[in-house]
């Protein structure tokens, strides 16, 4: 997501000037600063839970602050919706959700409904609707919501209808998470990556990372082919080379779910050797080590029968073909029920084997929790 790649807007040095605001309480200025400080620091850190909470709460001291100041205003009701945007799991999305609203309204009165602020807002706002939407289950809620996003995906085709900018592009990207069918999620994809390669060149960074996300919306097989495709354009371009890395890594992925291990392989290698190139290669850590395959287990009949629910925490090693071996269970509960049906679970597990100085390796020490429950 490109959302926070931009530099987060800068409000202090402007808060801080006092002309204009010589009438409003120098503490709710210090406490107002405060705050901001503290969401600065937390987006810095890569806290953006944290950061979102910090400003959404700090909303109502901000609109004190910015009382008669729309320019400012809109800029941190923009601040709120980016950074609620840019981490959907977060809780706050129907409360942050009038506030997006507001800093496309001022953003599109100050500077223009196709201004960059504005359609960026206008983006952030579909993001979390389409986020609210798919966690909302009471059905007049949710077609509340729906009958809003319809709205704002309406106003966002008309306003890019002439556009080539990259905030164009992103708000393309934005409908693409939106879309209710792939057809219209992968149109305003390729819209995207075509404002990209028009803005930037074809194989800029903004051009084929938009093209590769759009790879998502094809089978396995065309997936493969589209990025091998886009590997063969980049060449040795210095700018992409951690993207490329990434698309090596895509391939090694689609190729063990379709059974090929030695391309599955050879791309793997590939990527290691690229992020060690760059200065980006990470050790591999046992407890975030993730299957690539995980199918799920059998629930034994027994305890199906008898409704008998629990988990099994396993410990093995994944040996350099990514395989499973040597599971053993090193909690139950309760003990002995689910036992042999996580064991066979896991030998069927794969991982994309880790690599070091070109090689594959065994990682030992690795856990997983299969948990059993029975369907509602």
């Amino acid at each position: 997501m490109r959302i926070l790649q931009r530099t987060i807007i800068a409000l202090l040095m402007l808060v801080t000037s006092y002309g204009g605001l010589a009438a409003m309480a120098s503490g709710d200025i210090a406490k107002f600063n405060e705050d901001y400080a503290e969401i600065q620091e937390l987006i810095s850190n890569g806290q953006l839970r944290e950061a979102s909470e910090g400003a959404l709460a700090a909303v109502p001291l901000a609109e004190v602050v910015f009382d008669s100041d729309l320019e400012n205003l809109a800029n941190y009701y923009y601040l709120v919706a980016q950074l609620q945007a840019a981490q959907p799991w977060s809780g706050n999305m129907l409360e942050v959700l009038p506030i997006a609203e507001k800093a496309v309204a001022i953003a599109s009165n100050l500077y223009g409904s196709n201004s960059e602020k504005a359609l960026r807002a206008r983006g952030f706002t579909i993001r979390i609707l389409s986020y609210a939407v798919t966690r909302t289950s009471a059905p007049k809620e949710r077609q509340r919501l729906l009958s809003l996003l319809g709205d704002q995906e309406k106003d966002a085709l008309e306003e890019i209808r002439k556009v080539e900018t990259a905030a164009a592009a992103d708000l393309y990207l934005s409908l693409s998470v939106s879309a209710r069918t792939i057809r219209n999620a992968k149109k305003y994809s390729d819209a995207a990556s075509q404002i990209f390669a028009s803005i930037f060149g074809a194989k800029s960074k903004e051009a084929i990372q938009t093209r590769v996300a759009g790879t998502r919306f094809l089978s396995r097989n065309k997936q493969i082919e589209e990025l091998l495709s886009i590997l063969d354009s980049i060449g040795q371009e210095p700018n992409v080379l951690l993207l490329k890395a990434g698309i090596h890594q895509k391939l090694a992925v689609l190729y063990l779910k379709g059974g090929d291990e030695d391309a599955s392989m050879q791309h793997n290698i590939a990527a290691s050797e690229a992020f060690d190139f760059l200065g980006q290669a990470k050790a591999v850590i046992a407890s975030e080590y993730l299957p690539v395959l995980k199918p799920n287990p059998k629930y034994p009949r027994r305890a199906q029968k008898r409704g008998i629910e629990g988990y099994v925490l396993l410990e093995y090693v994944v040996d350099k073909t990514g395989r499973v071996v040597n599971p053993r269970v090193i909690k139950a509960k309760p003990p002995g029920t689910f036992n042999k049906a996580a064991i066979e679970a896991t030998r069927l597990y794969r991982y994309l084997p880790a690599i070091k100085e070109g090689r594959p390796i065994a990682v030992s020490g690795v856990k997983t929790r299969i948990t059993f429950e029975m369907a509602d």
